[in-house]
């Protein structure tokens, strides 16, 4: 799982930790916070760097059969939420794992209606 640190005043302790630590919440070692996800959550604004780096991968992938796969989401972060145009624009077949639906499902070639914790490690052999 990749993490970051929770507190927002620290820039430590990014990186990657085991399946092995589930069970205990892994903490910052350079503040002693705890770890989160490093996702974005709801309310929050998506990291340039993150975005910047998703638009050059899809890019880099025209010409090549890709997925593009969105799970959890409301559909209505921008401009996160127009990647699956931007993908789809590029040649990828667009899935999104969600229960109910998306503000964005319409842009979606295929619509899986479940939850991204049972069907993603399905999809990832786990």
């Amino acid at each position: 799982m990749v993490t970051r640190c929770s507190n927002e005043e620290c820039p430590g302790s990014a990186g990657f930790h085991d399946e092995a630590s589930y069970g205990e919440v892994p903490t910052c070692t350079d503040c002693g916070a705890n770890l989160r996800p490093g996702v974005t959550w709801f309310g929050e604004p998506v990291e340039s760097e993150s975005l910047e780096r998703a638009v050059r991968f899809i890019q880099a992938a025209e010409g090549y059969p890709f997925y593009f796969l969105a799970a959890g989401t409301s559909g209505q972060v921008l401009p996160a939420a127009l990647l699956v145009k931007l993908a789809r624009a590029y040649g990828a077949h667009t899935v999104l794992v969600n229960v109910g639906e998306a503000e964005n499902s319409a842009d979606f070639d295929t619509i899986l209606d479940a939850s991204a914790g049972q069907v993603l490690p399905r999809l990832l052999g786990a």
